[in-house]
């Protein structure tokens, strides 16, 4: 399987669009309701068109799901993060995100995690340039629309400062850049709101009710949640000891821009003691950094113990969000 991604044409990105479709499309095929959970105002509106019906859901998740893979790969090959030409960051950029567990087929992470891929990538195009200014706007300007999503994206704020600390030095007048690239959105949308008479909603969705200290109800732990948070666990630790084989005998610039994508998975902490409704599905914000680091660690494996590491974990996903097909009562 893993052999489709092995190749330099972009366009093979697609393929993950099955693989996507095939781990989500459980809720269609059980005629589940789509019951979706407010939080970012982009999201709100987003199930406002979605109506319920699970089959729109996951048509928007896919599509959310394949810019993010093409995102990731894109980035991978700009900027020569992988030490062979592959695809594989987009494909396990896809499977880490089903394997969090879903409250249904469309998260809000879906959109958040493509709009911080698009910052991720801003923020690696400062090194070594004289003129950011765009870079650095940008990058807070996806970030703020990243939160329309999911508000806790706002704590990567804290990604670009270090970013910019690791790619260019201290700059104050950068993260200030930073910080307005962030705050326009926010301002544009309030006033479109305030507008049309919603800005009680825009306020509700965005401040008062999108921050909670460890908003979390343990009584929603299941077995799958656990054995899905328990492959979480071990790919972090996977990840996090294999740093030295990702970053060694690199060039400078390919160091500290693999360096910066696991800056976002230790960052990507910081926001779980502050969403408001916090559930399984947050594993979810750590699909950008991890999915990049996985592609580019299997990778360097050889071809069959990558191949058998990849189906075993994909078998277990299908076993997980099949369960009620298999495990029926």
């Amino acid at each position: 399987m893993l052999s489709l991604f092995r190749t330099n044409q972009v366009l093979s990105t697609v393929f993950v669009l099955f693989f996507a479709a095939l781990m989500l499309a459980a809720p269609v095929f059980l005629q589940a309701k789509y019951v979706p959970t407010d939080y970012g105002v982009a999201y709100h509106y987003l199930n406002l068109f979605i109506n319920g019906r699970a089959s729109t859901a996951l048509i928007i998740a896919l599509v959310f799901l394949f810019l993010g893979a093409f995102t990731i790969n894109y980035i991978d090959l700009n900027f020569r993060l992988s030490r062979d030409i592959n695809m594989m960051p987009g494909l396990f950029y896809v499977l880490i995100s089903c394997t969090a567990p879903q409250v249904g087929p469309f998260s809000p992470l879906h959109g958040g995690n493509f709009f911080l891929l698009l910052s991720l990538h801003e923020l690696m195009d400062t090194f070594k340039k004289n003129s950011v200014s765009d870079r650095v706007f940008n990058a807070g300007f996806f970030l703020s629309i990243a939160s329309f999503f999911y508000p806790s994206y706002l704590v990567f704020i804290v990604l670009i400062f270090v970013g910019l600390n690791v790619m260019r030095g201290f700059s104050f007048r950068e993260r200030l850049m930073a910080i307005c690239g962030l705050i326009v959105p926010y301002v544009l949308l309030s006033a479109g709101m305030f507008w049309f008479d919603q800005f009680d909603l825009f306020w509700r969705l965005q401040v008062t009710g999108a921050f909670g200290l460890l908003d979390f109800d343990a009584s929603s732990l299941t077995v799958s949640s656990v054995l899905e948070m328990a492959v979480f666990g071990i790919l972090l630790v996977v990840l996090i000891f294999q740093q030295g084989r990702l970053t060694g005998k690199r060039v400078i610039q390919s160091q500290k821009r693999i360096n910066l994508v696991y800056w976002t998975l230790f960052i990507a902490i910081l926001s779980v003691p502050v969403q408001a409704n916090l559930q399984f599905q947050h594993l979810m914000i750590l699909a950008p950094g991890a999915g990049l680091l996985a592609g580019m660690l299997f990778s360097t494996m050889t071809r069959n113990w990558a191949e058998f590491l990849h189906l075993v974990w994909f078998a277990l996903v299908l076993v997980v969000q099949y369960q009620a097909f298999i495990f029926p009562g």
